[in-house]
């Protein structure tokens, strides 16, 4: 990263130096990012490098310089490299990239002024450094003067066409109203990054007058304008959510021989039922037993009820209970509790989540089998092998939220589950929606 950055800081340096004698005369007939790049100047300073979030403040400059590399003055650009080199020395406390910085300045502007104010003395020695490494060169063609705003204009002059076109992506101050922003730094003069009521995204606003922090609701009071908490680490909706969900499970059953003999019957593995009567089967019989060839099977239903809270942007972490409705005739457990844990990757309507959870919980299927009790038996009988898994289980998953608005989420998702003692697999699809307090 050292070497690509010392690099591209000497490639603009270097184009600027070559390119200077044919560029500049151009440049002098219209510049029109330069407004808006000194605004973004400021405010990489003011609101952002003196609150030391450094990297922040060192992008935004950067930013900057990108965007608006052929469309502002020397002097412009010098400023934003000087700044950057304060930004990387007296904040970062890196010297070595602060010294790259200000020799693109100098070579960009060589009037160029270090602000003192914001420099450390180490810095203000990097600065001096920079100043006389730089060799002697020819004066370049001068830039005509920045244009100077009136003090007290009675009306705001009419924009060029060339002052209205679109500004470059990732050139903070240029977000016009109603775009889609992630902080205020990037709106025009007098809007203010916001989320609207009923809103899905932050978008750049009017900004709201204030006094005090009172007045701003979740916000807070900023120079006289309410500004927005940033969203990282917070989450952006409501934070208690209630939901309704239907789940069905598919219990995972091995491949078995013997079942509904009596040595299959006294072990307990499966129960077999003709009609709403339990198979027995006398120890005389010579007959085949029945057999299960393996694989999912259909099983238990579900109805739940959800309680989760947000912890952060990307944590959920809740309680499901409900109902079960059983497949058997063996004793069954209907009752569903169930502590559980989310990971949401993400923060658009679009969200896929991972999921743990522990619980109380009964599975119960069975499977149609075909039984003869005897060898030279021509009509064998018909009936069902029961099996049932649990009360206990833990579970893995994976799903998607869809928020088709900031209130309401559709959950879908797909979880695996161990149950035991009596020791099961189940695979359980479910969906619900949820709907934020």
């Amino acid at each position: 990263m050292f070497r690509v950055e010392k690099a591209r800081l000497a490639l603009g340096a270097l184009c600027i130096s070559l390119w200077s004698g044919v560029v500049t005369p151009l440049r002098a007939a219209d510049y029109p990012r330069d407004r808006s790049a000194r605004e973004m100047i400021r405010k990489a300073i003011e609101e952002v490098y003196l609150k030391t979030q450094f990297d922040e403040a060192e992008r935004i400059l950067l930013g900057t310089i990108d965007a608006c590399e052929y469309k502002c003055r020397l002097s412009t650009l010098a400023r934003a490299y000087m700044y950057t080199g304060i930004v990387r020395g007296s904040g970062k406390l890196d010297q070595e990239r602060a010294f790259e910085a200000f020799v693109g300045a100098l070579k960009m502007d060589p009037g160029v002024e270090l602000d003192a104010l914001l420099a450390t003395e180490e810095t203000l020695a990097t600065w001096e450094r920079a100043r006389a490494s730089r060799p002697k060169a020819k004066s370049a063609p001068p830039e005509p003067p920045e244009p100077t705003e009136p003090s007290e204009p009675s009306e705001p002059p009419a924009a060029s066409s060339s002052e209205r076109e679109e500004c470059p992506p990732g050139l903070p101050a240029c977000v016009a109203e109603g775009d889609r922003c992630e902080d205020s730094v990037e709106c025009k003069d007098g809007l203010s990054c916001s989320k609207l009521a009923g809103a899905r995204f932050k978008t750049c606003n009017e900004a709201l007058r204030c006094d005090d922090d009172a007045e701003c609701g979740s916000g807070q009071c900023d120079r006289g304008v309410c500004e927005q908490p940033n969203s990282s680490g917070s989450p952006s909706g409501p934070v208690n959510w209630v939901g309704l969900h239907g789940a069905y499970d598919f219990a995972w059953l091995p491949e078995t021989h013997g079942v509904c003999s009596v040595e299959s019957d006294a072990a307990g593995d499966y129960a077999c039922f003709v009609g709403d009567q339990p198979y027995t089967r006398d120890s005389s019989s010579t007959g085949s037993s029945a057999t299960i060839y393996g694989g999912f099977a259909p099983a238990t239903a579900r109805v739940l009820l959800s309680l989760d809270r947000a912890f952060g942007v990307h944590w959920l972490a809740g309680l499901r209970a409900g109902f079960a409705f059983g497949r058997s005739n063996r004793e069954f457990l209907p009752i569903h509790a169930e502590l559980r844990g989310r990971y949401l990757f993400g923060e658009s309507w679009l969200q896929p989540f991972a999921s743990l959870g522990l619980g109380i919980a009964q599975v119960d299927t069975r499977m149609p089998v075909t039984v003869r009790d005897s060898a030279g038996d021509t009509e064998p009988t018909a009936a069902e092998a029961h099996a049932a898994f649990g009360r206990f289980f833990g579970s893995g998953g994976a799903g998607v939220l869809i928020a088709p608005s900031d209130n309401v989420r559709l959950d879908l998702s797909l979880s695996v589950a161990a149950l035991f003692p009596a020791f099961g697999v189940a695979l359980e699809p479910s969906a619900g929606v949820a709907v934020g307090l």
